[in-house]
């Protein structure tokens, strides 16, 4: 019986130990880390307006994620800085320049919708403003309103929808007459 309540005791101090001490490797790799050293440090940033740069034509992988998806069959590109790169500072499409943060300004992540040769932009920033772009079949971007980009975005989608249904109906018709 002593035993038992010998082990326990080293069981619940053992227990107790490891509460107090805490936990003293650092899991997260994100850019603050988990460890209160870590937390109190500013994350990782490029500097000033030298900073990273987002070319949509040529992205730098080593530099920034890149998430693709499909929604009503418009391709979803969203490009975020990797870890050790906390904003970028300009956006470009090969040598034309689309946007370049001002003084105190930054891009958190961009996000591309495209179907064809048609694509709209959004680019959300570190104050929480954003900014709208199209891309025009010659390959021109231009600066947007929010309005016109929610049209835009929702008749990229809605075109998708109205060619199934055109197409569902060609189908119907042929079994018909079979």
């Amino acid at each position: 019986m002593r035993i038992l309540a010998l082990l326990w005791t080293v069981c619940l101090v053992r227990l107790c130990s490891g509460c107090i001490k805490g936990n003293e490797t650092d899991y997260n790799d994100g850019p603050y880390g988990g460890s209160e050293e870590n937390l109190r440090s500013s994350p990782p940033q490029s500097a000033g307006q030298d900073g990273l740069v987002l070319d949509l034509a040529s992205p730098d992988k080593s530099k920034v994620k890149i998430e693709i998806d499909n929604d009503k069959g418009v391709t979803l590109k969203t490009y975020f800085p990797k870890k050790g790169y906390y904003i970028m500072h300009q956006v470009v499409d090969g040598d034309k320049e689309l946007w370049t943060a001002s003084e105190g300004e930054g891009l958190l992540f961009a996000e591309v919708s495209s179907k064809g040769n048609y694509s709209v932009l959004i680019l959300i920033l570190k104050n929480g403003d954003r900014k709208y772009f199209e891309k025009n079949a010659d390959g021109e971007w231009k600066k947007i309103t929010e309005e016109n980009y929610d049209k835009k975005l929702q008749d990229l989608k809605n075109s998708l929808n109205k060619k199934l249904a055109k197409d569902k109906g060609q189908h119907e018709s042929i079994s018909l007459h079979s």
